[in-house]
């Protein structure tokens, strides 16, 4: 009863900070990525790559525990449906090759297309973790994905040269916390949360989990996914992957938020970027400065819990119906609710969570900026 108690406080907690703890360090990413953009002499460089550096460790750090705390509260529902591996495969290629050639590695994807039957952004979030744990415990050597379809399932391995784990330990590195040759629990190798939940997510998805390793040889985690019983010219095209950097010149963009130092982030890195920002904490005053820019604006960027309980769904749609209601927007949030993206759908706001890493933000704002509705 104790454990269980302390386990509802733990998860009751995150739930109700999860806001809260998101708004300064979300602000905190945006005025470091627009530091990072300026001009400034090498021992400023130093040190704005360092202040980065931090950040997004902390933020990996961060979303660690709340992906725990969102799973263990049962906010994660799975949406199962076809998609290809290769779709999964090409973004987590993306995310890490650079990583590894950075440590010297071989990192390679051995793949025979197939269509899947799961729920590609938990999966995706499955194999990222699986990948980061691989190239942080490889010193030398190479690290791989492989994929082979039989039977009715998809074995997918990631595979490693790594330190491999002793057999008195193979049971024990899926617990909360717990790391292998971290002693003095640097930051720099993360909390000891990514295998857990690894755990966590194939055992809500229901996909087999096993462990080969040996000790100084390697390791290969392997997942068993199952394949979709339909062809695969009826599942849509993976969706491009888009590049970080966006050009805003001339582009106008309005970002509401009730936390000022949000917004003055914002303002910095999208105006460093080349667009005119009009920022509010409330959206009361948008309109009016949309007239007086004498333009219509090219997105909106909102907070979704506003002050005095105001909905940033709510005040997209007021001010699109005073505008012009096809104005793309996107919708910001540390709430994690179910229904929140099923909602956002429907209004046509993009959803994007807290912390939002800028180079994720600046993606998602060309994704929509670039689509034929824009």
């Amino acid at each position: 009863q104790v454990a269980e108690a302390a386990t509802r406080a733990k998860t009751q907690f995150f739930a109700a900070a999860n806001h809260d703890l998101r708004q300064p360090l979300h602000a905190m990413g945006l005025f470091a990525s627009a530091l990072a953009a300026k001009p400034r002499d090498p021992e400023v460089d130093k040190l704005v790559d360092s202040i980065n550096a931090s950040v997004h460790a902390l933020e990996a750090l961060f979303n660690e525990l709340l992906d725990i705390s969102k799973i263990d509260a049962g906010a994660v529902k799975p949406e199962l449906r076809n998609f290809s591996v290769q779709t999964v495969l090409a973004r987590v290629g993306e995310e890490f090759r650079v990583e590894a050639a950075e440590k010297g590695l071989r990192f390679t994807i051995e793949t025979r297309d197939c269509i899947l039957h799961s729920d590609t952004i938990l999966l995706e979030r499955i194999l990222r973790n699986l990948v980061a744990n691989a190239i942080r415990y490889t010193a030398a050597g190479s690290v791989s994905i492989g994929v082979e379809p039989a039977n009715g399932v998809a074995r997918i391995a990631v595979r490693d040269t790594g330190i491999g784990i002793a057999p008195e330990h193979q049971e024990r590195i899926f617990e909360e916390f717990f790391q292998l040759g971290n002693p003095a629990r640097t930051s720099r190798k993360g909390l000891g949360l990514g295998l857990s939940i690894v755990k966590r997510l194939c055992d809500l998805l229901g996909l087999p989990l096993s462990v080969t390793t040996q000790v100084g040889a390697g390791s290969i985690f392997t997942i068993e996914v199952p394949l979709a019983t339909v062809a695969a010219s009826t599942v849509p095209a993976a969706a491009p992957v888009f590049s970080p950097a966006v050009d805003l010149a001339g582009r106008l963009i309005v970002v509401i938020d009730d936390e000022t130092a949000i917004v003055e982030g914002m303002q910095a890195l999208l105006g460093g970027l080349g667009a005119s920002v009009i920022g509010s904490t409330t959206g009361n005053e948008v309109v009016g400065a949309v007239h007086a820019a004498g333009r219509l604006p090219d997105l909106i960027i909102v907070d979704y819990r506003l002050g005095d309980g105001l909905d940033g769904i709510e005040v997209v749609q007021r001010i699109r119906q005073e505008l012009d209601p096809e104005i793309p927007a996107i919708l910001v949030s540390g709430t994690m609710s179910p229904t929140l993206k099923e909602t956002a759908d429907r209004a046509r706001l993009q959803l994007l969570l807290k912390p939002v890493m800028p180079d994720r933000l600046c993606a998602l704002i060309r994704q929509v900026l670039e689509s034929p509705a824009s």
